[in-house]
């Protein structure tokens, strides 16, 4: 049996209050040495150089920035700097993550082919500027008819793996939908270098995904997943060393005394975060999530366990194999709108936003 490789936490930087050296922005030393695995999104990142590379870098091309019919009217601005985006993935991109347009959850087909074509375009410009070997394919839909009509488009593009780009982030259905999808389609029947689960990290995706990835004997060097744990700070929460978020107001009110990265036992907090304490704030949230998933997703994927099976159970992961080795893809997509799996899903795909479910 072919075992699914142990899960990657690729943390997501980003140039904010960094600082600059001779006109160029420098990625402090302790995230590139400490973390060894960023993911940086170019529509951040596109206008500015790196002081150095330390790592592993994933790049994304920063089409979240301009998908769904919510974003419509920055079109104008996507074109003016496109070129921009994906000439800086070539330059400095470990893994560079094709230029998609995301969807979101709309099921107008007018709009999903505008979005596709679009993207066919975008991923013919990122091949002329020097992508070819680290190219990572992108996948988008939540049903197997449009995950279907989006791979016709993109498949043809060489790729070392695939991107899943699901937008119900705290769930694995969705992601796994679009693996069962993709593997029926002839996808990872052979070594793929990398599955990537973009912006999503809770314990059902992570544990799903790799359930499923064992049970079809996906041969992978590299499966990961990204988070932007170092946000945290910028909506009022850090991260303690047990994953836990401790809201500003428990530090100030001094019921809840809090620990930086270098042991510092903070009780007040500034209004604003500035300086050092905006980067020590952010080193916190990094590393204590890092501790995290080394110290505790990484062992649970390793070496399973009763833990590890209840939570592919709670996922939906062992419904979701079974059923598609049984019936296929279409009739278990059936089966979850029968018994509302993807209620969630409907609810708000009306509105058509980007939303973390």
């Amino acid at each position: 049996m072919i075992k699914a490789p142990d899960p990657i936490l690729l943390q997501v930087s980003m140039p904010i209050s960094f600082e600059k050296r001779r006109g160029k922005t420098v990625i402090p030393a302790w995230q590139m040495e400490e973390l060894e695995f960023l993911m940086l999104s170019s529509s951040f990142w596109y206008n500015i150089v790196p002081d150095r590379k330390v790592g592993t870098w994933m790049v994304d091309s920063g089409g979240f920035q301009f998908g769904g019919k919510q974003k419509r009217d920055k079109l104008a601005e996507f074109f003016s700097i496109r070129e921009k985006l994906y000439r800086w993935q070539c330059l400095y991109g470990d893994y560079i993550i094709g230029g998609d347009i995301p969807i979101s959850l709309t099921r107008d087909f007018e709009f999903i082919r505008k979005c596709l074509l679009l993207s066919m375009d975008n991923m013919d410009l990122q091949f002329k500027l020097g992508c070819e070997g680290r190219f990572v394919n992108v996948a988008h839909g939540h049903s197997p008819d449009v995950l279907r009509y989006w791979y016709k488009g993109v498949k043809g593009y060489p790729s070392i793996g695939w991107s899943l780009g699901s937008s119900i982030k705290t769930a694995a259905y969705g992601f796994i939908l679009q693996l069962l999808t993709l593997y029926e389609l002839g996808e990872f029947h052979a070594k793929s270098k990398i599955l990537h689960c973009l912006g999503a990290v809770s314990v059902d995706v992570v544990v799903g995904m790799h359930f499923i990835i064992e049970k079809l004997g996906i041969e992978l060097e590299v499966l990961s997943f990204d988070a932007s744990s170092s946000s945290a700070e910028r909506f009022g929460t850090l991260i303690d060393e047990n994953g836990v978020q401790v809201g500003f107001a428990e530090i100030r009110s001094g019921k809840t005394p809090f620990k930086l990265w270098d042991g510092t036992v903070i009780t007040m907090i500034p209004a604003t975060l500035t300086g050092k304490f905006r980067e020590d704030a952010s080193r916190t949230n990094m590393v204590n999530t890092k501790k995290v998933w080394d110290n505790v997703m990484v062992p649970l994927c390793r070496n399973k366990g009763e833990e590890y099976d209840k939570i592919a159970e709670r996922s939906g992961a062992v419904w979701m194999y079974s059923t598609w080795k049984a019936m296929g893809i279409d009739a278990m997509y059936s089966e979850m709108e029968r018994t509302g799996m993807l209620s969630r899903v409907r609810s708000i795909e009306m509105q058509d936003e980007f939303r973390i479910l």
